[in-house]
């Protein structure tokens, strides 16, 4: 997605070396299917891109110790079944109205891109700079 693939393979590089974290990478669509084997090709893990059913993501999001995302149905679904959850989302405006009030969810939002805020929304899709996979670990920990 809009987070840069080095970064994603950095974090579920360091995930993997956990051990105590089964990986599974979801998405839908050729583009979301090259982004995860480019950046997880190399990392144990599962890829089920364009597998699932949306009872079957559910299942998998109830059943997960942690979700990571940038895309805001995972989220929400993860608040909803009370999953923990590590957000990544870009700033503008109408962030706050994307951020689900949960108790076990961290917020991660991209504060290079503020000053554009009032730019129209395609101008707005820049990209997730200033968040680092440090920062989606340390949250992790926070949750977990």
């Amino acid at each position: 997605k809009l987070w840069e693939t080095p970064k994603w393979k950095e974090l579920a590089k360091a995930l993997s070396l956990k051990k105590q974290y089964a990986l599974f990478f979801t998405g839908s669509g050729e583009k979301e299917s090259k982004l995860i084997f480019e950046a997880f090709g190399e990392i144990p893990g599962e890829n089920l891109c364009d597998l699932l059913t949306i009872e079957q993501f559910a299942s998998l999001v109830r059943g997960a110790s942690a979700i990571i995302s940038i895309d805001s149905f995972p989220v929400h679904l993860a608040a909803f079944m009370n999953t923990p959850v590590v957000a990544l989302y870009l700033y503008n405006r109408f962030t706050p109205l994307w951020i689900p009030d949960v108790d076990k969810g961290v917020f991660l939002v991209d504060r290079n891109r503020c000053s554009l805020i009032n730019f129209p929304i395609e101008k707005r899709i820049q990209d997730l700079s200033s968040i680092e996979p440090s920062d989606v670990l340390s949250s992790l920990d926070l949750l977990l």
